[in-house]
């Protein structure tokens, strides 16, 4: 009787005859989409573009570049749903448009959900992020 071994999720690379390497998911996800644990960020980039998409209903992709001081937007939107939000709540839609030499392309705009703009507002004010004051002050 052979003795029974302990699997090692590393070790599962390659399991199965095959030759392929299995991704080990590092990122906390949510189980019910529907539902938003955002993990916060202390990167000004990060809290630029929030306080934008809390702000506003829409916003482009060339406007995020300016808001976030940065041309990796997408990636910088990316990574804030990895850290929560998710697709369900930070929506990119893409529409047909015309470029300015007359070609079609189809650009991004991005907006919160009106559950993610909550979680996000409440995240802001709490860590000091949005404007208002406290109750009782002048």
């Amino acid at each position: 009787m052979k003795k029974p071994t302990r699997k090692n999720p590393k070790a599962l690379a390659g399991a199965n005859g095959s030759n392929e390497q299995k991704q080990l998911n590092l990122f906390k996800t949510n189980i019910n989409p529907k539902s938003i644990y955002f993990l916060g960020t202390d990167n000004p980039r990060h809290i630029r573009v929030l306080k934008a998409l809390a702000k506003f209903k829409e916003i482009s992709r060339t406007s995020i570049d300016e808001i976030a001081g940065a041309s990796n937007g997408p990636e910088l939107l990316a990574e804030l749903r990895r850290r929560g939000l998710g697709e369900m709540h930070l929506k990119c839609e893409r529409r047909e448009r015309l470029d300015r030499d007359g070609r079609p392309c189809r650009p991004g705009y991005y907006s919160l959900s009106p559950e993610g703009k909550k979680c996000i507002g409440r995240w802001l004010f709490k860590n000091g992020h949005a404007k208002g004051g406290q109750h009782g002050s002048r």
